[in-house]
Order: structure tokens, then sequence, then C-alpha cells
């Protein structure tokens, strides 16, 4: 932020991205259907289902999530999630 309390250019572009990519994050996956299916050995129907899943895990984060950002303190709440969020991924990097 600026002298004048304006947020900069550069956090402005940096923030645009993050949502960017967390958006984007629902649709990276789409192309790669056929492949998640033959290298699960499944139908890409069922492969399908991680778009289905991914959208609605986000939108499901979105209305429970977000707005107790507006209950607790938020630097608190932020290394909570992520905290949560790397325990998440460590649990599925271990997965078979």
């Amino acid at each position: 932020m600026s002298a004048q309390g304006q947020i900069s250019r550069k956090f402005m572009f940096m923030m645009a991205m993050t949502c960017a990519l967390c958006a984007g994050c629902n649709y990276f996956n789409q192309p790669l259907i056929y492949s998640i299916a033959e290298d699960l050995h499944i139908s890409v129907a069922q492969s399908g289902w991680t778009v289905v899943l991914t959208q609605i895990g986000y939108a499901t984060g979105l209305f429970l999530f977000v707005p107790l950002g507006d209950l607790f303190e938020k630097r608190l709440y932020i290394c909570s999630l992520m905290f949560c969020t790397g325990l998440a991924l460590i649990g599925l990097s271990a997965s078979t």
C-alpha cells in the first residue's frame, strides 16, 4: 500500500493473478480427463467427476469458509486453513 492508503499496482496484479489461478484450478483438469481415465483404468464418465467434485468443493468453500473470515482474526484463520490444506495434501500424496 502506498502512503495515501491506495493499493499499489504490483499488489493488485498479484491479487488478480491469485484469484485467476484459484478459479482456474477448477478447469485445469478438464483437458486431462482422457489421460486420467486411461492412467487410472476408469471410464471417461468417471474421470469427469474430477471436474464436478472440484467445482463443488470450490463452491462449498466459498459458501462456508469465506464468511468465517468476518468472524475470526484473519491471520490465524488463514494460517489454520493453509495448515489444514497442507495436511490434506500430505494425506493425498500418501494414498495409493
